[in-house]
């Protein structure tokens, strides 16, 4: 029988404003092995460990002697080191024991190495009898074996390791006995290990976890890859409650021999060979010293990111960094409740959060990890005029794309760089951001594989190191998706369903070429404050944001840009001036995945026009249809048949078909426009291309749909696909509102009604997941009348019966555009901006009822709160609990995971709580990503 501890069962939690949400980490990890890459251990050593680490004239020889003299190191092993066949838990104690010695013994040879107040200090404690703590009621019971963590969890506890190492330094110098000298530190020592068992340890102040097993380390890779996978658990959890932490570190015991295991946002990578601490002790003092000496960004933390304490009325303030406080109120503290002082543009300009608006991504391992926050700049703090959002992600990059500053010198350019070439020439007061860096560590740009991994190039993998589904053969016709979602909750960013962009969670008949690790820059972006289109405050404010929207995106389609990621969280309602001015305008954000091209191709034509009088006679004969010869010449430049292509657009709710057929009735009489080509680009590794709930089914399918042209095109995402996104953001809107403002969400989609008929049709078309979603949708179009028949009766008909007959047109053209690829198709954006106008010309005058009254007040009551945060905060007054937070003006991927288990929660006073009864559902769908 093993004398291994049995792997625990793992749950990580996601916090939201709402409510927690208990998530299943173990399939995420599962999911994160093909990104494993193994480095050499010669190159690990010198990129992560180099000599140079030490403090000048102590060296690794020198350490050595020192311990033996000890007596901590013996020639045959550490003290106290167990022999085969002992139990786990006999590990621990000998483990941290010798890796405090070592570290004792690093400040011991040279006492003044510690100059900068930041320096991480710390101490390897005992830990798998009880879980680190957390903010979090239903944390999981993670519980690492042991830990490297932050000598400042407790006062009294850093005080006592203070003293041991003063005590140690005076008797290492007198290099002699000295009876009372001996006795204190005993004593002392004695007292630490007393403390410690009692100590809490937090999670946001653990710096390494280490994972232990009693067994030889097998040869064979796939039998310790739940080991490894064990260890990689509690790394992604330091990374989920460090909000400041770029990647973590972590160490992997087999008896004596020791894995050493990296974890970022392009995934994991390991060290190659086990190290045999008993054979080989100069690597593990160098190891356990080097991570004793590392500056705080060496170790992964985020020296850009400090916690803002308020410490005095007018304004005085402290900024420490999250690894050094003590305190319990804050490590106690949910990470919504927390304020942070953050440097942007290398230091040019520093933010102060006035709250966190969103941080379910932050434990992402091969992903973007967005976080967001509402901000005001730090010199205004006090008395600010305007709220800003900082979005701070991990873009993937090409080898070609880092330090790019020109869209033209790079073959995928950053968000930042579309939202200047979608605004040059455009007032400063209308651009849709206010300016993005990469961010700056050291002077160099924060790149997973060229600042955190050092330049390290992983060895080949061999079929044995790629665990049991990476080099398996993908099924045909299988898409390539994600099993994590965020959990919405009305979390002002709107559901995303898909958040990985790296092909690293898929299932395991995917290609074994698209395990490919993608490096990833640092990435943060300003720009100013909006509320997601769900919480429009009345029918004309929505429409007219899903025209804003709409506008917004034939505005890159004529330059040759593709959105793909058009959904309800990246379509915003913004000011025109401030939120105490009514006026509002729909924007269109987030081109995080959106797609450039320099090609355009011309509308497809035909020069034979020898066909129309027969094309005339066969429309009245079989369809009682006439039409102008306009008509007929443009329906025949396409490749569908040009009588059946004008009978259905005759028969659409376009029209009235006992009228003369003509081209402007038919709205097909539009400037002409250029089409993006994007057939010779090349797919960028592990692209996806929208939220999935709002995708297209042909994006899903990867072909088209019922199309009954003559030709054989070749499938690409196109501006048709975007534009029946906006039309699913719509549906679901009318599907699952009764009218506008925040605590809007129908009666039958709360949490205590179940079994309902339009909590079953949300499920179908919105919250399921891809194959269901997908047939769902695919179903409708191949009989157009399923639309009709089950989805708008399910419409609110008290508030948006009125848009009934917008949705039902919009539906028709869709249709029509798939069908034939005529007009409706390469003229999509004038088709649907002409219903949505003429929808909005139908609505009676703007009046407020006390729905929109609501809204509009909840908009300026919360604008003016924000604007007090900060100034409240250093007066210390009693806060109630302000008005929900508009959604911050990106809303980039948020939604990662699938919901087993949710429940509300308090928070602090200062943090903006949507009630739980507005959320729609609590089933939340995966996102997809697909090339």
């Amino acid at each position: 029988m093993s004398n291994s501890t049995p792997l625990k069962s793992y749950t990580t939690v996601s916090m939201t404003r709402t409510k927690q949400v208990v998530v299943d980490g173990q399939a995420a990890v599962d999911k994160i092995i093909p990104l494993l890459r193994l480095a050499s251990n010669e190159s690990f050593l010198d990129k992560y460990f180099p000599l140079s680490l030490l403090p000048t004239g102590v060296s690794v020889e020198a350490m050595q002697r020192v311990l033996r003299k000890q007596g901590a190191l013996s020639d045959k092993s550490w003290r106290n080191w167990p022999g085969s066949g002992s139990a786990e838990s006999r590990y621990y104690g000998p483990f941290t024991d010798a890796a405090n010695a070592i570290a004792k013994c690093c400040r011991t040879l040279s006492p003044a190495s510690r100059l900068n107040p930041d320096d991480v200090e710390g101490y390897w404690i005992d830990r798998h009898s009880k879980a680190p703590d957390s903010p979090n009621d239903d944390a999981s019971a993670d519980r690492p074996n042991c830990l490297y963590v932050s000598t400042h969890q407790n006062n009294e506890f850093k005080d006592i390791w203070d003293e041991i190492e003063d005590l140690r330094a005076i008797i290492l110098a007198d290099n002699a006995d000295n009876a009372d000298l001996t006795s204190k530190l005993e004593e002392r020592e004695t007292a630490q290990k007393e403390l410690e068992k009692t100590l809490n340890v937090w999670w946001r102040l653990v710096h390494v976890a280490v994972e232990f097993k009693p067994e030889d380390m097998p040869e064979d890779f796939k039998k310790w890859i739940e080991d490894l996978k064990q260890l990689i658990r509690y790394l992604r959890r330091m990374l989920e409650e460090q909000l400041d932490r770029r990647f973590v570190l972590g160490l992997l015991m087999f008896r004596d021999k020791m894995i050493v295991v990296h974890l970022d946002r392009s995934g994991p990578l390991i060290t190659a060979k086990p190290i045999n601490i008993a054979k080989d002790p100069k690597t593990f003092i160098r190891i356990i010293a080097g991570l004793k000496c590392m500056s705080p960004d060496q170790l992964g933390w985020d020296t850009t990111m400090k916690l803002y304490k308020a410490v005095g009325e007018g304004g005085e303030y402290e900024l420490v960094a999250s690894y050094l406080d003590s305190e319990k109120s804050y490590h106690d503290r949910d990470p919504y409740q927390l304020h942070w002082s953050i440097e942007f543009g290398n230091g040019k300009e520093r933010y102060v959060s006035i709250r966190v608006l969103s941080a379910v991504r932050s434990g992402e391992m091969c992903g973007r990890a967005t976080l967001i926050f509402e901000v005001v700049k730090f010199a205004e703090r006090m008395e600010p005029t305007e709220t800003k959002v900082l979005k701070r992600y991990w873009r993937p990059i090409e080898e070609s794309d880092l330090g790019s500053e020109s869209p033209g010198t790079t073959r995928y350019p950053s968000e930042g760089q579309f939202y200047d070439m979608l605004d040059k020439d455009v007032p400063a007061s209308a651009k849709r951001i206010n300016d993005y860096h990469d961010v700056m560590v050291g002077g160099a740009v924060d790149s997973t594989f060229r600042l955190i991994r050092r330049g390290i190039v992983p060895l080949p993998m061999t079929s044995k190191e790629q665990g049991p589904s990476a080099g398996s053969k993908r099924s045909r016709g299988s898409k390539q998706t994600r099993e994590e979602t965020d959990p919405d909750a009305e979390n002002y960013l709107e559901l995303k369903y898909t958040t990985q962009d790296v092909d690293c969670f898929g299932k395991p008949q995917r290609e074994k070429s698209r395990y490919v690790p993608v490096d990833r820059v640092h990435t943060e972006i300003l720009m100013p404050t909006g509320i997601v289109v769900k919480f429009f405050c009345d029918l004309r404010e929505l429409l007219n944001v899903f025209i804003g929207g709409i506008e917004d995106h034939l505005h890159a389609h004529k330059k040759g840009i593709l959105h793909r990621d058009v959904s309800g969280g990246n379509l915003l309602i913004f000011p025109v001036t401030t939120w105490d001015r009514e006026e509002t305008v729909g924007r269109l954000m987030d081109l995080d995945h959106a797609i450039i091209t320099d090609k355009f191709k011309p509308i497809p034509t035909r020069e034979n026009l020898d066909n129309i009088s027969a094309v005339r006679s066969l429309l009245k004969n079989n369809f009682n249809v006439t039409a102008m010869h306009d008509v007929l010449v443009e329906a025949d430049r396409y490749s569908a048949p040009t009588d059946l292509y004008i009978s259905r657009a005759a028969g659409a709710p376009v029209i009235n078909t006992s009228e003369l057929v003509t081209i402007s009735r038919l709205g097909w009489d539009q400037s002409e426009l250029p089409w993006p080509d994007f057939s010779s680009r090349i797919a960028r590794q592990g692209e996806r291309s929208g939220t999935l709930p709002f995708m297209s089914p042909e994006v899903l399918f990867g072909n088209f749909i019922n199309y009954k042209g003559y030709d054989r095109q070749e499938f690409h995402h196109n501006s048709v696909h975007d534009l029946e996104s906006f039309f699913w953001v719509l549906v679901r809107i009318c599907l699952t509102r009764r009218g506008p403002g925040l605590g809007m969400v129908r009666e039958e989609l709360k949490p205590n009604s179940k079994g309902n008929p339009l909590r079953i049709i949300v499920k179908e078309y919105f919250e399921s997941d891809e194959p269901n979603i997908k047939e769902t949708k695919y179903q409708l179009f191949l009989k157009e009348s399923r639309f009709e028949e089950d989805l708008i009766p399910f419409f609110d008909k008290t508030y948006f019966e009125s848009l009934r007959p917008l949705v039902l047109k919009w539906w028709a053209t869709l249709v029509l555009a798939y069908c034939f690829h005529g007009n409706e198709y390469y003229h999509i954006h004038s088709h649907i901006l002409r219903l949505l106008r003429d929808s909005l010309r139908t609505l009676p005058a703007s009046g407020q009822d006390e729905a929109t009254a609501k809204e509009i007040r909840r908009r300026k009551k919360y604008y003016r709160h924000s604007l007090k945060i900060i100034a409240n905060l250093h007066r210390s007054v009693e806060q109630c609990t302000p008005p929900s937070s508009p959604a911050p003006s990106e809303a980039s991927p948020q939604y990662r995971r699938s919901v087993q288990k949710a429940s509300t929660f308090t928070i602090h006073p200062m943090i903006i709580q949507p009630s739980f009864e507005d959320s729609e559902t609590d089933l939340r769908p995966t996102k997809k990503r697909a090339v």
